[in-house]
């Protein structure tokens, strides 16, 4: 192949077959415009494949494919991190005293990473002393158990600010019947719900937060302790989440009316 455009290197095939020695066929522009975007997206769903491994059966030069792989892959983490704090958004910090000296602790990440070093959340900012494992299990779990309970009340909220008007009767129509203005709303759901179930997990789950980091970081080891801290925490809330369906699709209910 070389530069110039296809619409300039195209020849009628009865021209090729006349000149065989000067006009060639361009394989790589048919393998690698044509073939490769085709394979690389019938084959994208097999597990342990990618457009490189794919250009390297073609016999294409697989060094310029993972280039663009690596590309993607670091654009689609961003967007992954961006997703998650959207997320997380509206979720409720998690709020508990301080086993040592009754200090309040707000905690809405696994560790604080504007400090140097950075500063585990469940350490106390006024004393600096650590909080026990089975006590963070204890406070997160009827933290949760808050939550779910609140979610069966079945409270509804007015959705307009300047009323705020809250009942759990059950309204015939989505109009508050106090302000007659805005409209009304649980004041948990199902989605809400599990967001803030997920958000309580990803305060403790230890592993996802240092898979973040790469293996030469500075700050790696001097937060390797908090791995036996959280595990308590994080195996009790999994628990928990995992008795939520919320996230889970029963496809024996959804075909059910196709067996039958």
């Amino acid at each position: 192949g070389n530069s110039t455009a296809p619409t300039q290197r195209a020849y009628h095939p009865s021209e090729i077959k006349d000149k065989p020695e000067t006009l060639k066929i361009d394989t790589h522009y048919y393998l690698s415009s044509q073939l490769h975007p085709v394979v690389s997206r019938l084959c994208g769903p097999i597990e342990g494949t990618d457009v490189a491994l794919i250009a390297e059966c073609l016999g294409l030069d697989p060094a310029g494919y993972k280039r663009s792989l690596a590309a993607d892959e670091n654009s689609s983490s961003s967007s992954l991190v961006l997703k998650e704090q959207d997320r997380y958004k509206d979720c409720i910090p998690l709020i508990l005293p301080c086993q040592h000296c009754s200090s309040s602790i707000t905690i809405s990440t696994l560790c604080d990473m504007t400090t140097t070093p950075p500063r585990p959340s469940f350490s106390c900012p006024s004393c600096g002393k650590a909080q026990g494992a089975h006590y963070i299990a204890n406070k997160i779990l009827l933290a949760a158990r808050s939550c779910i309970q609140k979610y069966y009340s079945g409270s509804v909220r007015c959705e307009d600010s300047a009323c705020g008007y809250t009942t759990r009767n059950t309204p015939l129509s989505s109009r508050c019947t106090q302000c007659y203005k805005g409209n009304v709303s649980y004041s948990i759901n199902e989605g809400a719900l599990y967001n803030q179930l997920s958000f309580y997990l990803s305060l403790v789950d230890f592993k996802s937060f240092i898979a973040k980091f790469s293996k030469q970081s500075p700050h790696l080891d001097s937060l390797m302790y908090l791995g036996n801290i959280l595990e308590t925490p994080y195996k009790t809330l999994t628990k928990l989440l995992n008795r939520n369906s919320y996230s889970q699709i029963d496809l024996t209910k959804l075909f059910a009316v196709v067996g039958a």
